[in-house]
């Protein structure tokens, strides 16, 4: 079955440096601008005002995603339901230096999600956690710890507001041992769960028990430079997911080659993350597995200083939070346009399409 959408939006961001969480793309979300977490942070850091002794501190409160949802559980015209939403965000993110060469970043949040109407939907969300960064001439070392909970749309596949909660511990590294070429290697953990008793009484079929899951990720390769700024890398990837409840038996590990491709010259960007899995599932019979690619890609253009553009594209497997036998294809690809109108403020606008190809994991060749 092929479920296909169409999007068309204007956007007003306000950026802020926050924590960053793997997590299901909204609409547009895989055109916006690409900033690593390092540097993300290392900007933050540079910015702050306020001084405690060694650390610097960054205070955040901010009143953002304001906007009416004309259908809220994602119904039929007859049985849409409309409201006003807002979210208040409080928090602080503290800087400090252990040594010269190490970034520590610990940071907390708390979140308000108000929906005028819909009581069942308010909701309070707390993420917090541990950022470090390592930075020693040929080594680069990263590690996050930490929890990031969100209310936002489930996923393509249900468009409902929930609340999801990603505890996730990672390592990364990067490694340049001879002239052009380094090591790349990432291993990391992650809890995910999911609430929302009001979109489970509002979305028939709705388990959003079916997606707690647990994960793994091992990836590593070799990255090659040119004198001219563009990077190559090919590797090996490793996945392993396994849900709570798995009456479907879609708990699988996966593994195969990977390729990143980056590059920032002064008009052109490019940044292709794609890996090529031969999946097995969990207590089923080999013709079950399949073969899949995942991952995203930018192809960046920049006008002006203030003004660029990206086409964007992105491929991902996801399991159903209807049929807890059924796993689906999520396709999505798009153009963004945008603007930079000061140091913390975008106008974009972007059109989408996408679509979600299932099937179920017995069946699926």
């Amino acid at each position: 079955m092929i479920k296909a959408s169409h999007r068309i939006s204007l956007t007003l961001l306000l950026l802020a440096a926050g924590p960053a969480a793997a997590q299901y793309t909204r609409p547009g979300e895989l055109g916006e601008a690409r900033v690593s977490v390092k540097d993300r942070i290392s900007r933050a850091a540079q910015q702050t005002r306020w001084r405690l002794g060694p650390i610097n501190l960054a205070p955040r409160l901010a009143v953002s995603d304001i906007g009416y949802v004309s259908n809220i559980y994602y119904a039929s015209e007859q049985e849409a339901q409309s409201d006003l939403k807002a979210k208040g965000d409080a928090g602080l993110r503290a800087f400090f230096n252990l040594g010269p060469k190490v970034l520590v970043s610990p940071f907390a949040d708390l979140t308000y999600s108000w929906w005028q109407d819909q009581e069942n939907l308010r909701s309070w969300n707390e993420s917090y956690g541990l950022q470090m960064f390592g930075d020693f001439n040929r080594l680069q070392l990263q590690l996050q710890a930490g929890r990031v909970e969100v209310q936002r749309n489930l996923n393509s596949e249900v468009q409902v507001p929930v609340d999801r909660r990603d505890d996730r511990l990672q390592f990364a590294f990067d490694v340049n041992f001879w002239g052009p070429l380094s090591l790349f290697g990432t291993v990391s953990e992650s809890r995910l769960r999911y609430s929302g008793e009001a979109a489970e009484a509002q979305v028939p079929g709705l388990v959003l028990a079916n997606l707690d899951s647990d994960g793994e990720l091992l990836r590593g390769g070799l990255a090659y430079a040119l004198s001219n700024g563009l990077r190559f890398g090919l590797g090996f990837e490793e996945t392993q997911t396994d849900f709570l409840l798995d009456p479907g038996g879609r708990s699988n590990s996966g593994s195969g080659p990977l390729l990143t491709i980056g590059f920032e010259g002064s008009r052109l960007g490019v940044d292709i993350d794609l890996a090529r899995r031969d999946i097995e599932f969990d207590g089923r019979q080999p013709g079950d597995n399949r073969r899949q690619t995942s991952g995203s890609g930018q192809l960046r253009w920049k006008f002006t200083e203030r003004i660029s553009t990206v086409l964007y594209g992105g491929i991902q497997l996801r399991s159903s939070a209807l049929d807890s036998d059924a796993i689906f294809e999520s396709r999505r690809t798009g153009i963004n346009l945008r603007r930079d109108s000061g140091r913390r403020t975008r106008v974009s606008a972007f059109y989408e399409v996408g679509e979600d190809e299932y099937a179920t994991v017995a069946t699926d060749q």
